[in-house]
């Protein structure tokens, strides 16, 4: 849910790679476009196959928008080993 007052809109027609994954485009004139994509990753799939895929996807996207990805990417990325 978005705030109520804040113009958005769904774009299903990015984040497709991605099984279990959610992009809105906040819409605020005069300022670069701005995506918060929730995405999932499960257990059993490749995490270096999916850390790929996200890279593939934000060289097409960041050089005119930015970028809030939240999700749930099912690594420790605090274990240094």
């Amino acid at each position: 849910m978005v705030v109520e007052g804040i113009s958005y809109c769904f774009r299903p027609d990015t984040g497709t790679d991605f099984s279990e994954s959610c992009v809105i485009e906040l819409l605020q004139p005069k300022a670069k476009k701005l995506f918060i994509w929730t995405v999932y990753r499960a257990p059993e799939n490749n995490l270096d196959v999916f850390i790929q895929d996200l890279h593939n996807y934000f060289q097409d996207i960041l050089d005119a928008s930015e970028l809030l990805l939240l999700g749930d990417f099912n690594d420790n990325f605090l274990n240094f080993k």
